[in-house]
C-alpha cells in the first residue's frame, strides 16, 4: 500500500452488520482490517468477543452497536448492551437515537439515553458516536438531535444506520460547512474557539479545532457562585468574544454555560457558534467564511460522521 493509501485506510470503519453474517464473514472482515490497518471492525454485540480476540495485539479498534438499527427500545436495554459489550472488549459504542421520541419532542429521554451511555463508555474508556437517521428527521431535528447529543457528552454524531432510507444529502454537508467556517472566520479572537482548518477526506468533511482541557461554565457553577468578581471577569471576556462577531456580522444565537469552555487557567473560550446567522452590519449581503488559509490540515477520522458533535440549537440573542 502507498502511503496515502494507508492514511485514507486509517480512517476507516470496516463493518459487517448484516443479520445472517456468519462467523467466517466476520474473521474474513477482521483479517482485512488487519491487513489494510483500518481503524475499527463493527460488527453486532454478539461478535464484539470473537473480533476482539481476532483483533488482539493490533492497532485496529472493536466497535459494536446498541439499539441498532431502530432505536426504539427501552434506554435500560441500550445501556446493558453497552455495558456487556465494554466488558467483552469494545472500545466504541455506535448507539442509534430514539428517533420517535425526539420527533414527539421527548428532550429528556433523548438526553436520559445518551447521557447514560455516554458516563458508561468514557468510564470504560471508549467513545460514543450517536446515529441519527437523518433521512427520518428535519433540518431541525437534526439540529436538536445534535445539540443533545454535545449537551450529553456524545464524541460523535453520525448521519445514519445504511439499514434507513437514504443517508446523508448534500444539504447536510453544506449545512456543516456553513457551521465549521462561521466559527473559523473568529478564530483571532483570544477567546472564541480556534477552528483551524476545514477540509475534506475522501469524500468526508471535516474540521480541526482548538483543544480546550477544563471543561465548560455548565460544569462550575459552584465556583462563580461564591465568587462573584470571578463571574463578572468571565463575562466580560465573553461579552467582548460575542462583540468580536456581531462586529464581523455573526451573530452566536446559543450562548449559554455549555458552549462557554473554561481552560486550565480559568480562561473562558467561547465555542459553538455553529448555525450562527451570518449578517452584514451595514445591511449588505452575506459574508463569506473560511478558516486561515495558512492553517495546517490534520486527518480526522470521520467515517461518513458529521463531526464531533458539530451542530448545535441556536436562538437569536
Amino acid at each position: 500500500m502507498t502511503s496515502e493509501s494507508q492514511r485514507i485506510a486509517a480512517l476507516i470503519d470496516h463493518t459487517i452488520l448484516r443479520a445472517d453474517a456468519t462467523r467466517e464473514d466476520v474473521r474474513r472482515v477482521c483479517a482485512e482490517a488487519r491487513e489494510y490497518k483500518f481503524a475499527s471492525v463493527c460488527v453486532n454485540g454478539c461478535w464484539v468477543p470473537f473480533v476482539a480476540s481476532e483483533l488482539a495485539g493490533t492497532p485496529v479498534k472493536v466497535c459494536t452497536v446498541a439499539g441498532f438499527p431502530l432505536g426504539a427500545m427501552a434506554g435500560e436495554a441500550k445501556l446493558a448492551e453497552t455495558e456487556i459489550a465494554l466488558r467483552e472488549g469494545a472500545s466504541e459504542i455506535d448507539m442509534v437515537l430514539n428517533v420517535g421520541a425526539l420527533k414527539d419532542g421527548d428532550r429528556d429521554a433523548v438526553q436520559r439515553e445518551i447521557a447514560q451511555l455516554a458516563a458508561a463508555c468514557h468510564a470504560g474508556g471508549a467513545i460514543l458516536k450517536v446515529i441519527l437517521e437523518t433521512c427520518l428527521l428535519s433540518d431541525d431535528q437534526k439540529r436538536i438531535a445534535c445539540e443533545l447529543s454535545m449537551a450529553e457528552g456524545a464524541d460523535f454524531v453520525k448521519t445514519s444506520t445504511g439499514f434507513g432510507s437514504a443517508g446523508a444529502t448534500e444539504a447536510d454537508i453544506q449545512r456543516f460547512l456553513v457551521e465549521a467556517r462561521a466559527g473559523a472566520q473568529l478564530h483571532k479572537h483570544p477567546h472564541i474557539v480556534k477552528i483551524y482548518n476545514i477540509a475534506q477526506e475522501s469524500g468526508q468533511y471535516y474540521f480541526v479545532m482548538q483543544l480546550i482541557r477544563g471543561g465548560s461554565v455548565k460544569e462550575k457553577p459552584d465556583l462563580y457562585k461564591a465568587n462573584p468578581r470571578l463571574a463578572v471577569e468571565l463575562m466580560v471576556r465573553v461579552a467582548d468574544a460575542i462583540a468580536h462577531a456581531h462586529r464581523r456580522g455573526i451573530l452566536h444565537r446559543d450562548l449559554k454555560p455549555d458552549n462557554i469552555l473554561i481552560d486550565e487557567e480559568g480562561a473562558p473560550y467561547v465555542t459553538d457558534f455553529g448555525l450562527a446567522k451570518r449578517v452584514d452590519p451595514t445591511e449588505g449581503g452575506a459574508q463569506t467564511l473560511g478558516p486561515d488559509p495558512a492553517a495546517p490540515v490534520r486527518p480526522h477520522r470521520v467515517d461518513c460522521e458529521y463531526a464531533r458533535c458539530s451542530t448545535v440549537n441556536l436562538f437569536l440573542l
